[in-house]
Parts: structure tokens; sequence; C-alpha cells
């Protein structure tokens, strides 16, 4: 039986909620600073580019086209990332409701997403790119069993293409979805019928069309992806110690989380299925675990991101619950229910909690206060002979992005760059550069290295959110000078 329309209501109601809860506490907190991907988005969505320096366009694309009409600001970043976020959960469930016709185990397999600690944790700390990439596969799921299950028009085809070129667009990595759902269509009739289909040729057009002025600006730009994102990814190095075990269990363990839970608590719902959909299934559960594993075997990755998995993670709780029939109500599906309940209000917590709670560790996950850095920089470097409005006026900014987004976006006319230390062959005539405290020693070797000299103006001091043992966040204010030392 299907899901009856006041409870789908229901459903929709609670991931709005879910979701408005959260905008409204970021909000607040959205006064103490950015996040580093934030910063990083803020920089990027100035401008429509091809490619970025690491990551690809679509979210720094789709950032400059909501800042036409709300501005580029923390406010209007925060309201698309939990839009996007928003949406990847409704398709997530409209792909369990398109699915099941059990409404016991459409509920189940939704919830049971909470397991998934990319999801149900992570997805709103550090996952900007990677929430736009599940978005996309979500829709793309969607699209596909659209086809599957109802309507084998071209439209679908096209649509379901355009949304790989956007999934690719998002992140990298979106490669494996597209592999493991592709190579498990070769497994069964009806799936090869839409995989070896005319109609396919609108997929692949519309895919090419929408991703080829990327690729070409990857082959223009001699860019490297899955390596630069793999070695972004904390996916290990060539030059590690490679320990297959170790790096495999650090991969999978959630899939096993995932899995030995779902047993435990339905283990008596588990019937034999020999369904054409379901050996469909079992395909796709075997090349989201080959796919990744031969990569590492490949790379001889000494650690392999769980972000990386996060493509693949959408597939899991379909294929379980394919082969489970909940007819018959049992103590372990309320247990299971408040299970959950207790996972989603710890995480839920603890994910508001890294705004406002103290943190001894490291500074707080907001983490550069720029606001108070930067709010009154004008009238300090005023004093200093120094115009901030001046279009000659050059300011670089020494590795941290953090920076460089807090003055932009108090000085959105400003031109302000990032450089790092390996950078060389730098020419600065009287040029204001800002480094913070953390980075003094790093930033005195490359004034050495390239036989500069510097000047300090002004130095700023902000402490960081709520964080006790930590000393404050100083960023020095210097004019740089390309004369050499030796003179």
């Amino acid at each position: 039986m299907k899901l009856e329309i006041n409870t789908k209501q229901k459903i929709y109601q609670g991931i709005f909620l879910y979701s408005l809860i959260f905008i409204l506490i970021r909000f607040f907190a959205s006064k103490y600073g950015m996040t580093n991907d934030e910063a990083e988005q803020f920089m990027d969505a100035n401008s429509y580019v091809l490619g970025y320096a690491d990551q690809p366009p679509l979210y720094s694309w789709i950032l400059k086209t909501f800042s036409f009409a709300f501005g580029l600001n923390t406010q209007m970043m925060i309201l698309v990332y939990h839009l996007i976020a928003a949406s990847f959960l409704v398709y997530l469930f409209k792909i369990t409701d398109l699915i099941f016709d059990s409404q016991r185990k459409v509920l189940f397999c939704f919830l049971s997403y909470t397991l998934f600690f990319i999801y149900s944790y992570d997805f709103y700390r550090y996952t900007i790119h990677t929430a736009l990439m599940m978005l996309m596969c979500s829709l793309s799921l969607y699209y596909f069993l659209k086809i599957y299950f109802e309507k084998d028009t071209w439209l679908n085809y096209s649509i379901l293409g355009a949304f790989f070129a956007l999934g690719l667009l998002s992140k990298y990595n979106f490669v494996f979805f597209i592999a493991a759902l592709v190579f498990a269509c070769l497994f069964t009739t009806k799936t090869r019928k839409i995989l070896f289909n005319l109609k396919t040729v609108f997929a692949i057009v519309a895919c090419l069309l929408l991703f080829s002025p990327h690729l070409i600006w990857i082959i223009n730009n001699d860019f490297a992806p899955v390596y630069y994102a793999l070695k972004r990814g904390e996916s290990g190095g060539l030059n590690e110690e490679f320990s297959l075990i170790s790096v495999i269990l650090n991969t999978y363990w959630n899939y096993l989380v995932y899995g030995i839970t779902i047993i435990l608590f339905f283990f008596q719902d588990i019937k034999k299925n020999n369904a054409e959909l379901n050996k469909f299934l079992l395909a796709l559960l075997a090349f989201s675990i080959l796919f990744p594993c031969a990569l590492i075997l490949f790379l001889k990755a000494g650690n392999f991101s769980q972000r990386w998995l996060a493509p693949l993670n959408i597939f899991l709780p379909i294929i379980f619950f394919s082969f489970i029939n909940i007819e018959v109500k049992r103590w372990q599906h309320k247990f299971f229910k408040i299970g959950i309940g207790i996972l989603f209000l710890v995480f839920y917590s603890m994910r508001i909690g890294s705004y406002y709670f103290p943190n001894d560790k490291r500074p707080s996950f907001l983490c550069k206060p720029y606001k108070a850095i930067y709010s009154k920089l004008s009238k300090d470097l005023f004093k200093n002979g120094i115009n901030v409005n001046d279009k000659d006026l050059d300011i670089y900014a020494f590795k941290e992005v953090s920076i460089m987004a807090g003055i932009k976006s108090f000085y959105k006319d400003l031109e302000v760059k990032v450089i790092y230390p390996q950078a060389k062959g730098l020419k600065f005539t009287k040029d204001l550069m800002i480094f913070s405290k953390d980075n003094t020693s790093e930033f005195n070797e490359f004034i050495d290295d390239n036989k500069l000299k510097y000047e300090l103006i002004i130095s700023k001091v902000a402490p960081y959110l709520h964080s006790r043992s930590n000393k404050p966040y100083k960023v020095y204010f210097v004019i740089v000078d390309s004369v050499n030392i030796a003179e």
C-alpha cells in the first residue's frame, strides 16, 4: 500500500521544519563569520568561469546567479545551501516512495539513511559540494526509476543526461554513481533495454552539451581532477605506507554498520525474492563496493575519504529494503524507530553545538571572526595613509582564504588575491598584504625566499567564538615592497 497523502504531507512538513530550524540557527551564527568552505565559495562566486582552482564550478555558478537577486553575502549562501540539502531529502523520500509499495517499508527505508554519517552529521558541516552532488544523485536516480517504472520517453532520458552532467559539475566523484548505475544495467533484461536504446542518445547528448565546456577547460588547463580530488579528499598518496586491510575497513565501515544494523532489526522480515529489479539492485551493490576498492588498489591510497562514497551510499538502503517485507509489526521495528530518533537528536545537537559550544582543542567551526576584524578596517588603514577604495590598491592574503573573503565581503570592489608559500617570482610595489599570527613563520620564510621586505601598518585581534583556551585570532596588515634585502 502506497503512502497516504496526509502521511506524505507530514513527511514533507517534517523536512521543511528540520531545515528551517537549522537555517535560522545558522543565520544567527553567521554574525560570527564564515566557514572555510563558505569563504572559498564567496570568492569563487564573484564571477562565472568554466573552472576554479580545486572544485567543479556548478555550486559557484548557482551562488553567482542567486547573488543577482539577494546580493553576495553569508545569509544568501546559507539559504542556498539549505535549499539544496532540503531538496535532497525531498527527492530521497520520493525515490523510496517510487520503488516500494509498502507504506511502512518506505518510512523505514527513508529513516535508515540517518545511519550514514555523511548524511546525518557531516552533511551540514564540511560538505558544500557533496551536498549539491547528492542532490544530483537523487534527481538522477529518481528519473532513472521513472524511466524504469513509468515513462520511457526521450524527455526523461534527456533530463537524466542533464543531471549526469550537473552531477559531474558538482563534484568529480559523481563518476562513481554513473559507473555503478551503468554497469549494473548490464545484468537484467529490462535495464539493458534502458541502456541500449536509441533514446539513450538524448541522454548522452544532453550530458555532453552541459559538461563539455568544463571538460575543455580541464584539458586546456592540464588539470587532473580525479588525482587532485583524491589528494584533496585525503586519499593518501603513492608515497604513504599502504595497508589494504586498514584502508578497506576505514572506507567501508559505514557500509558494515548499516548492514549489521538493518539485519539486526529486520532479520525476521528478510524474504527471498527473485524479482528482476532485485537482481539489478544486487549488481548495483556489487559495483558500489568494487569500484572504490579497485581505485584504492590501483592508487595504493593510504586513506580513502568517506565523502568519496557519498554518491554510492544512496543505493544501499534501497537495496537492503528491497529484500525485506514488513508485513508484521514487531518490537524490533519500534526500537529501530526509537534508535533512529535518538541518533537524529544527538547528531542534530552536535551540529548545532559546533557553532556555539566551547572547543578547547581547536578554533570554533565558524573559523575566523572576520566581521570583528574588518568592520572598522577602512578607518584604521586610512590613518596610515591607505584608502581601501583606491582602485590601484593591490591587496594580497597569505594562505587563508577566509581573510580574503572577509575583506571582499566588506569592500566588494577590491581585487583581493590569495598567495601561498610555494608562489615564486611575484613582484610587489608598496602593496598591502595580510597574514595571520598562525602563519607568521611561513610568511617570513616567503618574504626571505622572494627577497622582499615589509613594514607593519596595523594588527587586528578578535576572539574565536566561545573558544576559552585558544588565543584570539590575530591578523597583521603590512606593506610589502620588492626591494632586495641584500641591497
